[in-house]
């Protein structure tokens, strides 16, 4: 949950930064720039995983991008307050299953599908959950939204260039701690939102700090890559669990799960120190910038 929180709000982020540089020419590059993050997400999403946050990210900024470049801050803070008491809203939502039975029946059938059906199998499958994955996504998106807005406040107001950042990433993950406690030990469901993001902000202020410092440069090379790096994960690790590969699927626990994860985040580390040695780009970056830019983009290092 605070990865995703982080990423929206560095999402949000992203779309503030590119108006301020390129104001004129704003609209034309976001809407080829999330054009293509759709299509890929679309093709992410049926090929490789149902966990896809490619193409949810790229309706929603769709949405989000000329609000980001006319609204003022405090109508962006304002809207992603409303944004998040509408997430937790009693509203009728679709339910992603009629029922219990239903879903104990579509988690069985997984449990058999992807560890052991081939390509086409895990394929229809993964079709077949198209529209409980939707039903996730339109719960999700007032949240996803209201933190794009609040990322691109993050980054107009300059948040974490704060020369206090040290401070303020403490209060931010003591109340976030706070919050998680209060909801996981006294039961106050209310507090689980505003807990998550108090956490999640913290944790990019504490990041900020050392960033600042010269720290976490190591991290660099795959943050460049993050669009490779993200597929590329996609591609490996369903080839790792599902049938058409090793099938690892449901039969390992959580903690050798966690060193294949963790092997492969330090390939990608090392492949992306690498390539970046050489070219200016990741390959998949490289060609979302030229499709961005209507032209073919510098590759070479």
């Amino acid at each position: 949950m605070k990865a995703f929180i982080l990423f929206s709000l560095l999402f949000g982020a992203g779309l503030a930064a590119t108006h301020e540089r390129a104001p004129q020419r704003f609209a034309r590059l976001v809407l080829r720039r999330l054009g293509l993050l759709l299509a890929i997400g679309l093709l992410h999403f049926v090929l490789l995983s149902t966990g896809d946050v490619l193409t949810l990210y790229a309706l929603l900024g769709l949405v989000a991008a000329p609000i980001v470049a006319r609204a003022r801050v405090r109508v962006l803070v304002a809207l992603a307050l409303a944004l998040f008491v509408l997430h937790v809203a009693p509203l009728p939502y679709p339910r992603p299953f009629a029922s219990e039975a239903d879903l104990a029946e579509h988690v069985e059938a997984a449990r058999h599908v992807y560890p052991y059906g081939s390509f086409r199998q895990v394929l229809a499958f993964r079709l077949v959950e198209l529209r409980p994955t939707a039903a996730l996504l339109a719960w999700t998106a007032p949240r996803t939204l209201g933190l794009f807005f609040l990322g691109a406040v993050v980054w107009k107001t300059r948040f974490f260039r704060n020369a206090r950042m040290p401070a303020v990433a403490a209060v931010l993950c003591a109340l976030g701690a706070v919050a998680t406690w209060l909801v996981h030990v006294r039961g106050v469901y209310a507090l689980d939102g505003p807990g998550s993001v108090a956490l999640s902000l913290g944790y990019g202020a504490a990041i900020a700090s050392v960033a600042a410092r010269g720290g976490l440069r190591v991290f660099a090379p795959i943050g460049r890559m993050a669009l490779t790096s993200y597929l590329t994960q996609s591609i490996v690790l369903g080839f790792v669990f599902y049938g058409y590969g090793l099938g690892l699927f449901g039969a390992i626990g959580r903690l050798p799960a966690l060193g294949i994860v963790v092997a492969l985040f330090g390939a990608q580390m090392i492949f992306a120190r690498w390539w970046l040695a050489r070219f200016r780009y990741g390959p998949l970056e490289w060609a979302w910038r030229s499709f961005t830019y209507g032209a073919w983009q510098p590759f070479a290092a």
